[in-house]
């Protein structure tokens, strides 16, 4: 018989640093399964090292492309998948083992439901709940809590410094409503007075919720124009 035989190395490193993502996952199917009760254990694994809504993700030892921005808009009645990444000192990523304990705190159940996470606390799913005001602030932390010497035992390290722990300030609004003058607006299309004065009568839009980036569209641009 031939050789048949695979050689590979492992590299034990200290974790240095933590990342966090936050994704919206509202329209997965995966999720609405979970939410609706259904045997989702049967469907897919709660696995250490995948991001499990993440239908695009190219392959396990992927680099993520991460979102480190400090503040994420979410918005009221939404399905978020916050994920913790590690990373060693010279910027590779770090496979997650059964041994690792990751926390989040600060997850205000008021305005925060916990659907579900994984068996490390690396992968969590919330849904955010409907809000009275415009928008809710909630300053949470994620952090590597600590790491199990051995899983059976009470052994564990926990001397992490800060570099480990995350804040992210989520704020809760309500969707983006768009805030027309009237619903319907008549106006006489003249190409030739068009062209000779310019632009026509202006009207204001205006959006309100959501992240306050808005992309604006006119159907016909000839028509009219943004």
């Amino acid at each position: 018989m031939k050789n048949n035989t695979a050689e590979g190395s492992i590299h034990v490193v200290f974790p240095y640093r933590m990342e966090v993502t936050i994704k919206d996952v509202t329209d997965m199917q995966q999720l609405k399964k979970l939410h609706a009760g259904d045997d989702v254990e049967s469907m897919m694994a709660w696995s250490l090292g995948l991001d499990l809504f993440d239908v695009s993700r190219s392959g396990e030892n992927d680099m993520p492309e991460l979102d480190l921005a400090d503040t994420h808009i979410l918005i009221e009645e939404h399905y978020y998948q916050i994920k913790m990444y590690l990373f060693d000192k010279d910027g590779h990523r770090i496979t997650l083992t059964e041994n690792l304990r990751f926390k989040s705190l600060n997850l205000d159940e008021k305005w925060i439901e916990v659907i579900k996470k994984n068996a490390i606390g690396s992968e969590i799913v919330i849904k955010t709940k409907k809000i009275e005001n415009e928008k809710v602030k909630v300053n949470s932390q994620h952090k590597l809590d600590e790491i199990l010497s051995d899983p059976s035992t009470k052994d564990k390290y926990t001397q992490f410094g800060s570099k480990l722990t995350q804040d992210k300030e989520l704020v809760i609004t309500k969707p983006i409503k768009i805030q027309h003058p009237t619903n319907l607006v008549l106006l006489p299309f003249l190409p030739s007075i068009q062209e000779a004065h310019g632009n026509g009568e202006v009207w204001n839009l205006l959006a309100k919720g959501g992240s306050g980036i808005y992309m604006w569209s006119i159907v016909d641009p000839q028509v009219a124009s943004v």
